[in-house]
């Protein structure tokens, strides 16, 4: 009585080794084109900028002898000044971005 039994499947049979090729061979050109498109994506990104241009004001602020302007910043709506002066008042100054003066804040 001699059964055949059927041969036991491979793990690493013809089938599978020609499927893990193809997937292989599929999986590198995925990476390949992945790497190009993240390679454009910076290009173009890189070539594009979001930063607006400074404010560009032109006006004359009259100040007294003994005033001076010690500091300013850049807001969104405009610029603001500080200017002391030698007895210890500051004032706080906005000038829109027409160059308008728009608020005076004193501060003792």
């Amino acid at each position: 009585m001699s059964e055949t039994e059927p041969a036991p499947s491979s793990l690493l049979s013809p089938a599978a080794i020609r499927f893990l090729t193809i997937s292989i061979i599929v999986m590198t050109i995925l990476i390949i084109l992945g790497v190009g498109a993240l390679f454009y994506g910076i290009k173009t990104k890189l070539g594009t900028t979001d930063i607006q241009a400074p404010i560009q004001l032109e006006m004359h602020i009259k100040l007294a002898a003994d005033e001076m302007i010690s500091a300013y910043q850049y807001a969104e709506d405009g610029l603001l000044l500080q200017i002391d002066d030698n007895t210890g008042i500051r004032r706080i100054v906005h000038i829109d971005g027409e160059g308008r003066l728009t608020r005076t804040l004193n501060v003792n």
